[in-house]
């Protein structure tokens, strides 16, 4: 914690995967999803793609913050930018499929998802697969 005050970025986002226990190792930290949140943001807020993900994943879906689906776009989008992030291109594709936060655009949805399959993660494969093999 202190390092993360000391604006040590990679300490912050640390913290923030102690606190939201998004790791698989009982590090003996409780779960608290606010502060998960609260040291996601400083952490975005430093420049850490994987936390600007992390902070529109808890927008998207409600953990530590109310739910916002704009505010999730604007950081999965930040997330890009910052880290071109592959998650950030499948959560973007998944939101443009299912029509949260912006109107439903399968077209965009694949556009996200190929993006996110040239660089590496599976999930945007698979979904590019599944709308390909229902003829979009």
């Amino acid at each position: 914690m202190k390092r993360c005050k000391q604006e040590i970025i990679p300490a912050c986002y640390n913290l923030e995967v102690m606190y939201g226990n998004y790791n698989t190792v009982n590090d003996g930290v409780a779960q608290n999803k606010n502060k998960a949140f609260y040291y996601f943001d400083k952490g975005c807020k430093g420049g850490h793609g994987k936390a600007c993900f992390n902070v529109g994943l808890s927008y998207n879906n409600g953990l530590g913050v109310q739910q916002n689906y704009a505010k999730a776009i604007n950081y999965y989008h930040l997330s890009i930018r910052q880290a071109d992030y592959s998650k950030a291109f499948t959560s973007l594709g998944l939101m443009y499929e299912k029509g949260q936060g912006v109107k439903k655009n399968i077209s965009k949805a694949l556009d996200f998802y190929s993006k996110g399959c040239d660089r590496g993660n599976s999930i945007s494969c698979s979904n590019r697969i599944k709308l390909n093999v229902r003829g979009y």
